[in-house]
Order: structure tokens, then C-alpha cells, then sequence
């Protein structure tokens, strides 16, 4: 426009147009870099780039604490006891959305965001890591906690698939497949035989050392599986047939084989290489599992070590049994005949319906519980699962 007029009629004038266009191009692709690259270099800097959220005042590009600060501490702290954030929200006067924000916010941690990536902020932090880590304790995105300790930890055992808390006519909660009568046949079960099924779980993995021991042993036993492997290493035959297609490549290049053996040969060797590498992938990302679960198994297992499961159970409040099965239970199992209670880190404990005041299918209510639990034990151990005769080590293993 500042050019004035310009004669497109001419192929002068057309070079002119399109010169000053590139040129104008050019330059606001070099205002958006220098931008983009000022924002990163603030990010590694630690300075905040957006408005200041709820608990920080803006002063001089610096975060700092304002009056509202205790009260971000407390929607954490009420998020760790299990409050909803409609409860959080009547509590602290903060509104629903801004309190789903705060929890989902990092900048509390002490760090600053740029996109997707966050990065060590220069500012003071609100909440530690244990009480961030603790508001989001058990919270599945996407879904809402439900009314019972155990929603969302309760799976079919015949159908695999996980069963819902619900009420039967008299009040009473349990936990029912939707997909009884469509294929699947288990019973619905009292919620409260299941809380005690996890209960007496974590109490036999806390109690029996011989059964800690074989947990132990078997998580243990893929390192003396690895370390024992005769012969070559999958790395060592990698290696070598990298070597074998270079090889093949300098004959190729020397006229010494034809291009249709070359490309046959290099395609046999390129695919062997590629299946080991995937099997390679795959061992190691067991042995990080393993090793996952080794380390979380030893972590639980200390942990019950200095608890009595039962009285702490009985003297815990219903938020403090929320964070027990959280932490401790990763999974009940419900059959027909048993339950099988998953201890994170530790492989399926049975415990017998009787064991837990629960009826077998084919009495009066399979949802109904019986008067008196019994006292025997029959959660698998080393030596041999007690109540139903089956193998341990088997299932130690699984």
C-alpha cells in the first residue's frame, strides 16, 4: 500500500508485487520465531507467562503469594481427605471450575508452563508433591468416584469385566454384573463381605512371611532367568547381522551380486533384525515391570509389616479407608465360589466366601450375608492354598 500505484500490466511490475510479499511474509514468520523463542527462554528461566492464577498476584513478571494462598492449601488438603469438588466448593467459598483448575494446576508445585511442557518455576511453591500427589490419589480422569470404598476395584471373574456398586430393596449396597442373564452368571455380592475380603487379604500378606517370601522369589526369579540364558545375547545377534547386511551393501556396490539377490537378502536379514529388536523391546519392558512390581511389593509389604490391618481398618474413618484401599488394593475379583483380592504388587490372595460371611451360589441370597464370618484362613500361601485345595505356587507366579 505504502508503494503506491504499481503497474500489474508489466512483468516488472508483477516481480515488484511478489518481492514485497515474500518480503512481508518473511517478516511476520520472523516476529512469530522471535516471539516463540522469547516465551521458551522465559519458560527455562522459570518466569510465568499468563495471567496469574488463583493464589499468585503478578508484581514486577514474579509470582508471588497473595491472601488467597491458604485457601488453595485447603482445597488440596480437602481433595487428600476425598471431598467432591461441589463439597470443596460450599467449603472454601471457591467455585466448582476454579477448584477443578487448582487441583489440575502445576504451577503450585513451583513450576511454569509453555504449551505442554513445564518447566522449574523461580517462584514459591503452594503445596509439596506429597499433597499434590495426595489430591489426585485413586482419581481416574474422565471419571467420578463412586459411593463405595472398593467402586471402580470390583471385576467379574467370569466375564472379566468390572461390576458396579449398587442397592438391593432393602438399602443395602453390593456389587452387581449388568451383564448377568446376557451370558455371564455371577451373583451380586455385599459390598461389605468384599470390604472384608480386601481386609483379611492384606492382613494374611502382612502376617505370613513365608508367603511374602515367595512373592519375593518369584519377582525375582526373571533376573537369575536372564542371567542364566546360554548361548548368545539378542544384542550380540543383532550386532552381527548388522554387520552381515554392510557387508551385503559393499558387495552390492562392487557388482559382486545382482540388485534382485541384494534386495532379496537384505529384506530376509532387515526383518530378522527388526523381530529381535521387538523381542528385545518386549523382554525389557517386562523387566521394568517386574522390577515396577518388585519395588512396590517390597514398599506395601514393609508398610503392613508396622500396621495392624484390622484395627486400623476398624478405627479409620471413611475417608481414611478410602486412602487405605487406594494405596494398598489394586483389584477384587468376584466367582462363584471365591474372591480373589489383588495387593499391589502381590499376586491374587484367595479368600473363600465363607471366610467372609458371603453365601455360594445356590443358597437362599447369594447377596446375603451369613451370621458369623468363620475364622479359618484360606488365603493362598507357600505352602499350599488352604480352603479350596488349590496349588499356591502356580498362582504365586501368575
Amino acid at each position: 500500500m505504502n508503494e503506491g500505484q504499481i503497474d500489474l500490466a508489466t512483468a516488472t511490475g508483477r516481480m515488484q508485487v511478489g518481492m514485497h510479499g515474500v518480503i512481508a511474509q518473511f517478516q511476520r514468520e520472523q516476529i512469530v520465531e522471535n516471539v516463540r523463542m522469547g516465551m521458551e527462554q522465559a519458560a527455562r528461566q522459570g518466569r510465568w507467562l499468563n495471567r496469574a492464577p488463583t493464589g499468585y498476584d503478578m508484581v514486577n513478571g514474579e509470582l508471588h503469594a497473595n491472601e488467597s494462598a491458604p485457601l488453595v492449601r485447603r482445597v488440596f488438603t480437602l481433595r487428600a481427605c476425598g471431598l467432591s469438588y461441589a463439597a470443596i466448593e460450599t467449603d472454601v467459598g471457591i467455585r466448582y471450575s476454579t477448584v477443578r483448575q487448582i487441583l489440575h494446576n502445576r504451577v503450585y508445585l513451583g513450576e511454569v508452563r509453555l504449551r505442554d511442557r513445564w518447566f522449574p518455576g523461580n517462584h514459591e511453591t503452594l503445596v509439596t508433591r506429597e499433597e499434590f500427589d495426595a489430591a489426585h490419589r485413586g482419581h481416574v480422569p474422565g471419571r467420578r468416584r463412586g459411593r463405595d470404598l472398593l467402586a471402580g476395584r470390583v471385576r467379574c471373574g467370569l466375564c472379566g469385566r468390572r461390576i458396579s456398586p449398587d442397592t438391593n430393596e432393602r438399602g443395602q449396597m453390593l456389587y452387581r454384573c449388568w451383564h448377568r442373564g446376557t451370558g455371564c452368571r455371577q451373583p451380586g455380592r455385599s459390598a461389605n463381605g468384599l470390604h472384608r475380603a480386601a481386609v483379611r487379604g492384606l492382613r494374611e500378606l502382612s502376617t505370613d512371611n513365608e508367603l511374602q517370601a515367595a512373592i519375593r522369589e518369584e519377582l525375582g526369579r526373571h533376573v537369575v532367568q536372564e542371567q542364566g540364558q546360554p548361548g548368545p545375547t539378542r544384542q550380540a545377534t543383532i550386532t552381527a547381522l548388522l554387520s552381515r547386511r554392510r557387508k551385503l551393501l559393499a558387495m552390492h556396490y562392487d557388482d559382486r551380486i545382482s540388485a534382485d539377490l541384494f534386495a532379496e537378502e537384505e529384506q530376509r536379514l532387515t526383518a530378522q533384525i527388526e523381530a529381535l529388536r521387538s523381542e528385545e523391546s518386549q523382554v525389557e519392558s517386562e523387566r521394568v515391570r517386574r522390577d515396577e512390581l518388585a519395588a512396590r511389593f517390597a514398599e506395601v509389604a514393609d508398610l503392613l509389616a508396622q500396621m495392624d490391618v484390622e484395627a486400623a481398618w476398624e478405627a479409620a474413618t471413611h475417608a481414611e479407608r478410602r486412602i487405605l484401599v487406594e494405596e494398598l488394593i489394586e483389584a477384587v475379583t468376584v466367582f462363584p465360589d471365591h474372591l480373589e483380592v489383588h495387593v499391589a504388587g502381590a499376586p491374587p490372595l484367595t479368600v473363600t466366601l465363607e471366610e467372609v460371611g458371603l453365601r455360594a451360589s445356590g443358597t437362599e441370597r447369594s447377596v446375603s450375608e451369613s451370621r458369623r464370618p468363620r475364622s479359618t484362613t484360606g488365603v493362598c500361601n507357600p505352602r499350599g492354598h488352604r480352603g479350596c485345595g488349590r496349588s499356591t505356587r502356580s498362582r504365586v507366579g501368575q
